[in-house]
């Protein structure tokens, strides 16, 4: 029966009789618009043939959810598709259901090695270590399983795996983790639920940290790397130069420890007294201009430079150092009883920002020099384009100078050495 199809005759269709019959229903002007009516659904389709000659019909919608308007629209945008590019609607919805199909079987590990070639998770900043928490904490456990088959209990598991070692942050991030890949998945249309979006963190507000090292603490780190070496491997015996001026300028300037391990030669420009870190480096986003004070350059220089290689701190010569808990642990034990109460490497940037307020560095100088974001920083962005280097330099001149009176023996802890086996990359 041909008819032209509209709102008004979908409404008041009603349904065939007997209940096993169903009418095709064409439309007037566009011949292969078809409204299929059924004892319950209403269905817009549009036939057509394929670039073969087969005769295809394509669904397009159902009643009430695509009106009558956007099923004549839908269907001729796909027969011009048809014409103009010899496309096939109806094979290639076949053939993502089965791409879906076949991702839904894979197992976790394997969606994981196509989510992490995804641009979004690329340009995480804090990519590597994501990639390092999920293989640990979730693919050792569940990397096995089908994707479909992974349950909010599975996740609630890994999630207890971590806090009943008592890392409750820990724990957090795993959860997030979690989340955030089988997220995805479901944007994707590899699962329809995701598992982990019902699963509550152990933890509903994170402790903020406030542990400060004292002046005794901070004094037997800094002596600590000056007795700091390898204690196994090729290199056993050998001081850790390139460890050493890592922890030390995380004490001199205050900076993020994923941002001071990225460091590059290009970036740094020892005649200004400078370290630039583009905004796609920093945690805010925001490009930051760092002064050296001369401690922090004298320190760059005991760095032995690898030869083609620009990372200021890499061990290979092809990227920067992880960041490893064993070389923590190796520093404790040159510490020794100098500190006792558990400490990280961002404990130091609160130490630095707590002796600015002390040394008289005022609090928009000290957070500016942390890269923070100030109170108003949008409107100020706008209007104050100064970038107060030189209060951001005789704040860190100050603080560098505090921390060489802990040292007891500063000029043999700058002096200029080299590693001659590692100038060159292996």
């Amino acid at each position: 029966m041909r008819v032209r199809i509209n709102q008004k005759l979908v409404d008041e269709m009603a349904a065939p009789t007997p209940p096993t019959v169903r009418w095709d229903l064409w439309d007037l002007s566009i011949p292969s618009f078809t409204l299929r009516v059924g004892r319950r659904k209403r269905v817009y389709y549009v036939a057509f043939r394929n670039a073969a000659g087969r005769q295809r019909r394509y669904k397009l919608g159902e009643h009430p959810i695509m009106t009558a308007d956007e099923a004549r629209r839908a269907a001729i945008a796909t027969l011009a598709a048809v014409k103009s590019e010899g496309r096939d609607p109806a094979a290639e919805r076949f053939n993502e259901k089965t791409r879906r199909k076949d991702l839904t079987c894979e197992t976790v590990q394997a969606v994981w090695e196509k989510y992490k070639e995804t641009p979004n998770h690329k340009r995480r900043r804090t990519a590597v270590a994501f990639e390092r928490m999920f293989k640990g904490d979730v693919l050792a456990h569940i990397g096995d399983v089908p994707v479909a088959s992974v349950t909010s209990s599975d996740v609630r598991r890994l999630r207890d795996l971590k806090a009943n070692t008592g890392a409750l942050v820990t724990s957090n991030r795993v959860l997030t983790g979690a989340r955030t890949f089988f997220q995805w998945c479901v944007e994707e249309e590899i699962i329809s639920v995701n598992p982990a979006a019902t699963v509550r963190k152990v933890l509903k507000a994170e402790p903020t940290r406030e542990r400060v090292l004292s002046d005794a603490e901070l004094q037997a780190l800094w002596q600590a790397t000056e007795r700091f070496v390898y204690r196994a491997g090729a290199y056993e015996g050998q001081p850790r130069f390139v460890d050493r001026a890592y922890i030390r300028l995380l004490v001199l300037l205050a900076q993020r420890a994923g941002e001071t391990r990225r460091m590059r030669w290009s970036d740094l420009d020892f005649d200004a007294a400078t370290w630039t870190i583009s905004g796609r480096q920093t945690k805010s986003g925001v490009p930051a201009l760092v002064p050296l004070p001369d401690l922090a350059i004298e320190t760059l220089k005991t760095v032995p430079r690898i030869e083609a290689c620009d990372f200021v701190f890499s061990k290979d010569g092809k990227a920067p150092m992880h960041q490893q808990s064993g070389m923590l642990e190796d520093l404790n034990l040159v510490i020794g009883e100098g500190i006792r109460e558990h400490w990280t490497l961002h404990d130091l940037r609160r130490t630095a920002r707590t002796n600015f307020a002390r040394l008289g560095v005022g609090p928009d100088i000290g957070e500016m020099l942390l890269n923070h974001s100030l109170h108003g920083s949008r409107i100020r962005a706008v209007y104050d384009r100064f970038d107060y280097l030189d209060a951001k330099r005789d704040g860190l001149a100050r603080w560098a100078a505090y921390v060489a009176t802990r040292i007891a023996t500063v000029s043999s802890a700058c002096a200029a050495v080299t590693e001659p086996s590692r100038i060159k990359a292996v």
